[in-house]
């Protein structure tokens, strides 16, 4: 499984239930290139849900655009 990488703008890391929410220009990496205005990553499974228009692309270029997702 890749290591998530972001960076953004404004994030929340909520204790409870071990969710860092990232807002505002989100952008993952290294091993694919993620371009989101809102991400939630929860720190105890490591899975990353996908809250608004997203673009990902990945080493060889190729480009997923998504609403939802995880």
């Amino acid at each position: 499984m890749a290591q998530l990488l972001s960076t953004s703008k404004d994030g929340t890391y909520l204790c409870r239930n071990k969710d860092a929410y990232f807002k505002k220009d989100v952008v993952s990496g290294p091993a694919y290139d993620l371009q989101s205005d809102s991400l939630l990553y929860n720190t105890e499974t490591k899975f990353a849900t996908l809250l608004t228009d997203t673009y990902i692309r990945d080493s060889s270029g190729r480009t997923i655009r998504t609403k939802e997702g995880f």
